[in-house]
């Protein structure tokens, strides 16, 4: 509950031959996520239940509690080989910079809030609030990347900021945007 509203977020992870315990489990995370809900002065909780996409979990046992899919995401991995992997030039016209001073960081939260307003469970924070949730003191602020391109003005197009992908509507392609988030 990083924002320490009515968002909790849990894993749940259960060996196969011991569903029983999970459901015990489901029922005591369940109970602890309205009571740290509630401590957060929400007067409900909302659980968000974070399952792999095979898990070991019998399915029918949450159905059962009243869960139900919400939204599937893929994690991308890929493997990148020292001095054969190297970022590619930007293309004429767009300009990538770090992410460096405080005014930076402001941009990139503006963006991340802007780009995501339309997002599936957005919840709008504040600046000093989003700070704290991405553990920014402890960030590296150098992996935080701004992008501007050339024809649609200046350093507000879109940034990488901490756990996602941030475009502006007017810079995403053809295709809508897309979402990338990251851990």
């Amino acid at each position: 509950d990083d924002s320490k509203g009515e968002r909790i977020d849990a894993d749940h992870y259960v060996l196969p031959d011991h569903q029983r315990a999970g459901e015990l489990l489901l029922g005591a995370l369940e109970s602890r996520a309205l009571e740290r809900a509630r401590a957060n002065g929400a007067s409900k909780a909302v659980l968000h239940l974070h399952l792999n996409s095979a898990p070991t979990t019998d399915l029918s046992l949450i159905r059962a509690r009243g869960w139900s899919v919400v939204r599937r995401y893929h994690v991308l991995e890929r493997a990148l080989r020292t001095g054969e992997d190297l970022p590619p030039e930007p293309p004429a016209g767009v300009r990538v910079r770090t992410c460096a001073e405080e005014a930076d960081r402001k941009q990139a939260h503006a963006l991340y809030q802007t780009s995501f307003a339309e997002h599936f469970d957005f919840q709008p924070r504040p600046y000093d609030t989003w700070l704290h949730d991405i553990h920014a003191d402890r960030l590296d602020w150098s992996l935080v990347w701004l992008v501007s391109v050339e024809d649609l003005g200046d350093d507000s197009d879109a940034a990488d900021p901490p756990h996602g992908l941030a475009v502006v509507a007017g810079a995403q392609g053809a295709d809508g945007p897309a979402v990338l988030e990251r851990d």
